[in-house]
C-alpha cells in the first residue's frame, strides 16, 4: 500500500499548516521520526520539529518531509500530530486490504465499488455499451446527478440523457482508452467533476470504464486514492474468481522470489486468500523440462497441473513451473499426482525442504534448483533436496540459506528447548561430537549417564531421527553448528 503527501495533507487538513508539495509521488510506504544519524529513504515521510531538520531554527513548528515535499504544521502538539499520521497510514492500509479482499470475492466489481463510498463517493463501472456493471450502493435517486439516476432506474443511460451529454467530455472519452483522465460534465450537476480509468480484458482489449464522480475540483489526493481503487479493479479484469485467487497468490510469492522477502501486508493477504495460518507449512516444487519448454507451453503445463491438484499455487517462473503445496493431509496425494503428470510430460521435479516462513521462499526455490542440478530420488522424475542437503549446507555461504538447508530437526530442537527450558540441543550436539558416547556426554554435561540416555531417547521419539545412520549423524552435527 503506497500513499502520497497529498493524501497526508488532506488527512491533516484540520491543522493550521503551510505545504509545499511539488512532486507528491505516490510511493510512500510509511513514516519515521527524523534523525540526522539515519540514512534517509526515498519511500518514507520523516517527521520532526523544525529544529530537528534545521538546528538553527527558532520555530517549534512540526515538519513532515518526503524528498523535497514539506508540510509545516503550526501550533500543534507533536505527539498528537504523530498519532494522526499513524492513524492515516493505518486507515489506508486497512482500507486497501479490504479492497484487495473484495477483488477476490464472487462479485468483485460490486464489492469494490461499495467500499468507495466511505473514501471517495459515487463510483460506477460501465461496459462499452454504456451498460451498468456496478455502482456504489446507498445513494438515492436525486442525491447524485441525472446520470446516476438513470443507471439506478434503467441500468443504462436513456437516449434523452445521452443527447444532453453529447458535448460533454464524458461521452467523448467513454469509448477511448483512459488513464486517470479528468473530465468535466456540466449536465451531471452537482457532481460535475470526474475521473475516468479504463478496464481491459486478458488480451489487453478495452472492455469498460471506471467512473469516479466528485462535487469538487479534482485534487492530486483524489487521483492517488482513485489509483488504489483502480488497482483493485485491474486485478480482477474479468477473470474467473478461481483463476484470480491463483493469480494474486502467485504474484505475492513472486514478490518473495524477485525481492528476497514478502511484506507483512502481502503475507496477510495471501493468508486470507488461501485460507492459511501462521502455523501452516509448505513444500515448494520446481518443474522443468530438460528440453527447455517454451514460455507459452509453460502456461499450458501450469494449467494442467493446477487442474489435477486438490489445492496449491501453480505459476510459471523463469524457465520453471512452480508448485507451492500446503503440508497437510493431502500433500502426499498431491505429490503423487504431480509426479505422474511430470512423468507423462517427461519433466523433472525439484522438491524443497518444508517451508515454515514463506517470506524465505527465494531460498527454498534455490533448494529446488540445486535438487534439479545435483539431486536424485526414487526415480528420475522427483529430485529431493534431502539427498544433497549436507553437501549444499557445507558449501553454502549465505547464512540464511545455511539455516534453510540445515537438518529440520536442528531448528525443531532449538524451538523445543526455548519452549520447555530443556537442553536437548546441547545434549545431542555433545553426543554426536563424542561419537555417541553416553559416558563422555554425561561428563561434559555434569549429569548422570542415564540422564543422557533418557534425553537421546526422547530426541529419537520426538524428531524421528536415525542416529544409527552415519550420514544422518554427520548432517545433524554440521546443522547444529549453523548459527
Amino acid at each position: 500500500m503506497l500513499i502520497s503527501m497529498w493524501i497526508v495533507k488532506d488527512w491533516m487538513k484540520n491543522y493550521e499548516m503551510d505545504a509545499v508539495i511539488t512532486h507528491g509521488e505516490q510511493d510512500v510506504k510509511g513514516f519515521r521520526l527524523f534523525s540526522s544519524y539515519e540514512e534517509v529513504s526515498q519511500h518514507f515521510i520523516y517527521a520532526g520539529q523544525m529544529r530537528h531538520f534545521f538546528p538553527s531554527a527558532a520555530s517549534g513548528h512540526i515538519v513532515l518531509m518526503h524528498r523535497n515535499d514539506i508540510i509545516q504544521i503550526k501550533n500543534a502538539d507533536f505527539v498528537q500530530v504523530i498519532n494522526q499520521l499513524m492513524a492515516c497510514f493505518e486507515f489506508y492500509e486497512a482500507w486497501n486490504t479490504r479492497l484487495m479482499i473484495a477483488a477476490c470475492s464472487q462479485t468483485p466489481e460490486q464489492d469494490i465499488t461499495d467500499l468507495c463510498r466511505e473514501v471517495i463517493g459515487p463510483v460506477q463501472v460501465i461496459d462499452l455499451k454504456m451498460n451498468l456493471v456496478a455502482f456504489t450502493r446507498g445513494y438515492q435517486i436525486g442525491e447524485v446527478n441525472p446520470i446516476w439516476d438513470n443507471y439506478i432506474q434503467n441500468k443504462s443511460l436513456s437516449l434523452q440523457l445521452i443527447k444532453a451529454l453529447k458535448e460533454d467530455e464524458f461521452l467523448k472519452r467513454y469509448s477511448a482508452v483512459n488513464h486517470m483522465y479528468r473530465f468535466l460534465a456540466p449536465a451531471a450537476s452537482p457532481y460535475v467533476y470526474g475521473i475516468m480509468d479504463s478496464l481491459f480484458d486478458e488480451a489487453g482489449g478495452l472492455i469498460g470504464q471506471i467512473i469516479y464522480a466528485y462535487d469538487h475540483e479534482i485534487t492530486e489526493k483524489d487521483i492517488h486514492i482513485a489509483r488504489m481503487v483502480s488497482f483493485a479493479f485491474h486485478s480482477v479484469r474479468g477473470r474467473k474468481w478461481e483463476d484470480y485467487n491463483h493469480d494474486i497468490s502467485a504474484s505475492i510469492l513472486q514478490e518473495g522470489l524477485d525481492q528476497g522477502s514478502i511484506s507483512r501486508d502481502h503475507l496477510k493477504r495471501l493468508q486470507i486468500i488461501q485460507g492459511i495460518t501462521d502455523a501452516d507449512t509448505f513444500i515448494l516444487c520446481s518443474i522443468c523440462d530438460p528440453g527447455k519448454t517454451a514460455d507459452h507451453l509453460q502456461d499450458s503445463v501450469a494449467q494442467r497441473i493446477r487442474r489435477e491438484l486438490d489445492h496449491g499455487i501453480v505459476f510459471p517462473y523463469k524457465e520453471y513451473v512452480l508448485v507451492c503445496l500446503k503440508n497437510d493431509a493431502s500433500l502426499n496425494r498431491n505429490l503423487q499426482r504431480l509426479i505422474q503428470d511430470c512423468k507423462d510430460l517427461h519433466m523433472r521435479i525439484g522438491k524443497s525442504y518444508e517451508i515454515r516462513d514463506l517470506s524465505l521462499i527465494r531460498h527454498y526455490f534455490q533448494q529446488t534448483v540445486d535438487s534439479l542440478l545435483r539431486g536424485h530420488g526414487a526415480d528420475q522424475t522427483l529430485c529431493d533436496f534431502r539427498t544433497i542437503a549436507l553437501e549444499t549446507l557445507m558449501g553454502a555461504e549465505n547464512n540464511i540459506y545455511k539455516r534453510c538447508c540445515a537438518h529440520p530437526a536442528a531448528s525443531a530442537l532449538r524451538g523445543y528447548d526455548a519452549l520447555h527450558g530443556s537442553e536437548l540441543t546441547r545434549t545431542l550436539h555433545l553426543f554426536l561430537k563424542y561419537n555417541c558416547s553416553y559416558l563422555q556426554t554425561a561428563d561434559m554435561l555434569h549429569v548422570h549417564r542415564n540422564t543422557v540416555f533418557s534425553r537421546i531417547q526422547k530426541i529419537r521419539d520426538l524428531f524421528q531421527i536415525n542416529l544409527e545412520d552415519p550420514d544422518e549423524r554427520e548432517y545433524l552435527l554440521v546443522s547444529l553448528l549453523v548459527p
